[in-house]
């Protein structure tokens, strides 16, 4: 499994380094009157990635922090009704059928 992880970091630091190669030729960016400095186009690519890999990753915590305060919750529930509790109440087992009412 190492093996395979350091193949593919391998493979991404070689397409890395071959987007910087070709494009190295500088962009500036523009939004209503502002522009930026002149950066190369290979680093603005490699930000907007990082910025959506930051994105993703918040969206994955917050998930994940969710899931936890749902467990806790049910995990609290559980630890505050008794054991026999349920128990008591007779319900019909598969194959029962639920007793009618009879207003004759």
């Amino acid at each position: 499994m190492k093996a395979l992880r350091l193949i593919l970091t391998m493979a991404v630091l070689l397409l890395v380094l071959l987007l910087g190669i070709y494009n190295h030729q500088l962009v500036q960016l523009t939004l209503f009157s502002h522009q930026s400095l002149p950066i190369p186009l290979f680093l603005l690519v490699i930000l907007c990635f990082a910025g959506g890999f930051l994105v993703a990753s918040l969206v994955d915590v917050s998930k994940i922090s969710r899931l936890r305060r749902e467990l806790r919750r049910e995990q609290q529930r559980a630890v505050s009704v008794p054991p026999s509790a349920g128990r008591d109440v007779p319900g019909p087992d598969k194959g029962q059928e639920l007793p009618k009412d009879s207003e004759n």
